[in-house]
């Protein structure tokens, strides 16, 4: 009854329900998490944030945040958003069949029970911390500056020959 892209809008705004608020998470820290290609991730992240689930952040230590709380975004509004016309009941004539009325019976519990649960139930924030900005996740690293050395040598060629002997002394 979901689409796999449905699904996996669900588990992005779960992994993201999962980190502190405010906290903006990158597509390749949730590719990585989610196992999914990061130019998935990308289109994933486009249709939830045209849907108004989440908001860009740029620059160095951007990412994604969610827009709204978890606890307050029911998975039948992410499911309605994403996929509108899976989320309409079946059409009936005007005497509906037995069929019809057992279609629109299954499609009326299924929406209840989705309208019935948030995205925030199923965070786990005690299981994803996802990296601090700023600290990198790839297996480059940058070391210190070596000590900056100021030359041991005279500003003119007058003090030249005071320097020699001072040297040589």
């Amino acid at each position: 009854m979901i689409s796999s892209k449905t699904r996996l809008c669900i588990k992005v705004l779960v992994a993201m329900a999962s980190v502190p608020p405010n906290r903006p998470v990158n597509v390749q820290t949730l590719s990585q998490r989610l196992h999914v290609s990061i130019s998935h991730m990308e289109s994933i992240m486009r249709v939830l944030r045209e849907a108004g689930f989440v908001t860009a952040a740029r620059g160095p230590g951007g990412g994604y945040c969610m827009a709204c709380e978890p606890d307050g975004l029911s998975v039948w509004a992410v499911l309605q958003a994403i996929e509108p016309t899976q989320a309409e009941p079946p059409a009936s004539g005007p005497q509906p069949s037995p069929i019809a009325e057992l279609e629109a019976g299954i499609h009326a519990t299924f929406s209840q029970f989705l309208a019935s649960r948030t995205i925030g139930e199923f965070a786990q924030l005690d299981e994803w911390t996802p990296p601090t900005p700023g600290t990198s996740t790839s297996g480059f690293r940058l070391r210190p500056l070596p000590k900056r050395s100021m030359p041991q040598a005279p500003n003119s060629v007058f003090q030249l020959s005071a320097f020699g002997q001072l040297r040589a002394a």
